[in-house]
């Protein structure tokens, strides 16, 4: 648990957040003068603690939802493709959301991270994602366990998105574990994120 001490400063970097006045979390807790014992989720805790005294705890849930059906509407658009040239992917195993957001931590610093478990050319990738409505991709690689993997970073609804190729046999996507660093981490399919984003709308749901 948090020292007083580390809590405040945490408080004190989300407000800076919420208000603009920083670009990101770790620029919040520089700001303030944290250390490492000031965790970004320790002040993502306050962010969203922010959010739901300014909104509501409605209306935050709402919006964070929102993004889910942001995620919701890539993946079902790099799945359908899939599918529907199976002659070319035949062992593909669709998308995956992965990280915070699957966890449900939707505030502050937010990168939606798209596992593509396929072995698709990333250019192919990027008429879909583009054809779905997304910003133009940049592509890079990001060094991982398991060799350098080809990324795709854009933006979608206003939300930085971050689609990594995983092709199937060589790179455990579907493996609820941290592709850089082995830690275990949230991982969903396209019908648990909406499981999800159903229970942040509450039983009236649709």
């Amino acid at each position: 648990m948090a020292s007083e001490a580390a809590d405040e400063l945490a408080r004190r970097a989300a407000l800076l957040h919420s208000q603009g006045r920083v670009a990101s979390i770790r620029e919040a807790i520089h700001v303030v003068g944290g250390g490492p014992e000031v965790s970004p989720e320790l002040v993502r805790r306050h962010l969203a603690a922010i959010s739901e005294s300014t909104l509501g705890a409605e209306e935050a849930d709402r919006r964070r939802a929102r993004v889910l059906e942001s995620a919701l509407e890539l993946m079902h658009a790099i799945d359908d493709h899939l599918e529907r040239f199976i002659d070319r992917h035949p062992d593909a195993r669709g998308v995956r959301l992965a990280g915070r957001a699957a966890s449900g931590q939707l505030d502050g610093d937010l990168i939606l991270h798209l596992r593509v478990l396929a072995a698709i050319d990333e250019a192919e990738l990027a008429a879909v994602v583009v054809d779905a409505g997304t910003e133009e991709p940049r592509f890079d690689a990001m060094d991982s366990r398991h060799g350098r993997l080809r990324r795709l970073r854009t933006e979608f609804d206003g939300v930085e998105v971050h689609l990594v190729i995983c092709p199937p046999g060589s790179v455990p996507g579907d493996r609820p574990v941290n592709l850089v660093r082995g830690e275990p981490v949230d991982l969903l399919d396209a019908d648990g994120v909406d499981d999800r984003r159903r229970r942040m709308l509450g039983p009236h749901s649709s």
